[in-house]
């Protein structure tokens, strides 16, 4: 799993919130409140590379 073991496992093909998935990588922790809206966050301890999109179906199909 992309270099180190991750705290919480994540499953593939789910819906996972941003704060989840930042959590999952323990980015995101009560004492560290980080968050980003959309892009690429590198994870260095894992070397892992996370896609963030922001997808507005609804938008698109008016």
């Amino acid at each position: 799993m992309c270099g180190t073991e991750i705290k919480e496992l994540l499953h593939i093909h789910c819906r996972y919130s941003l704060a989840e998935i930042l959590a999952a990588f323990g980015v995101l922790t009560p004492q560290s409140p980080h968050r980003i809206r959309e892009g690429v966050y590198y994870h260095q301890p894992s070397g892992c590379d996370l896609f963030f999109i922001v997808s507005c179906r609804q938008a698109c199909l008016e």
